[in-house]
This record gives structure tokens, C-alpha cells and sequence, in this order.
């Protein structure tokens, strides 16, 4: 799964693509590569926006402090993950 960021301060938001079996995702995030020390659950995708539908969703979140941050976004289906992205600084 492809993901794009876009970091101001100390708030991210992540880009991510629908993924057809997913019912839920997750966010992990850490300062160290492969360290994710926080997390966001079930994080329902919104297809529908406005007049048509979409295939990518975004998603916000503020850090404790500015800074290098590396982020990991997880596709689940219940307590299974079907899909994973690569880590994004």
C-alpha cells in the first residue's frame, strides 16, 4: 500500500488508499525507524465526499513535538491486517 504525508510542525496527515477488504485501519507512529510508540485504531475510510466517490482517504494527527517522525499505515480486517504501507518519514 502506497502512502503519501505531509508534516507542518508538530501535525501529520497521511494520505492512503481504500483497500477493498479492509473494514478498519491503523496508524503507527514513532521518532525511530521500525519504533512505533503511538497508534491510531479504527480508523474508518470515508469513500464519499461531496458529489463523488473517492479512493483515497487522510487522516490528522498532532505529535507531542516537532521533529522526524516515521509512519506505518496498516489495513485491517477485524484483528487481521491485510495490507500494510512501507514506513514514511
Amino acid at each position: 500500500m502506497e502512502i503519501t504525508g505531509y508534516s507542518a510542525n508538530d501535525s501529520i496527515q497521511v494520505k492512503f488508499p481504500r483497500i477493498s477488504n479492509a473494514t478498519s485501519y491503523r496508524i503507527l507512529f514513532g521518532e525511530e525507524s521500525g519504533v512505533y510508540t503511538n497508534e491510531f485504531t479504527e480508523i474508518y475510510f470515508n469513500g464519499y465526499k461531496g458529489s463523488g466517490i473517492f479512493t483515497h482517504d487522510k487522516a490528522a494527527f498532532s505529535t507531542l513535538k516537532p521533529g522526524r517522525w516515521y509512519v506505518k499505515v496498516l489495513a485491517m480486517n477485524g484483528n487481521t491486517e491485510v495490507a500494510y504501507s512501507m514506513k514514511l518519514l
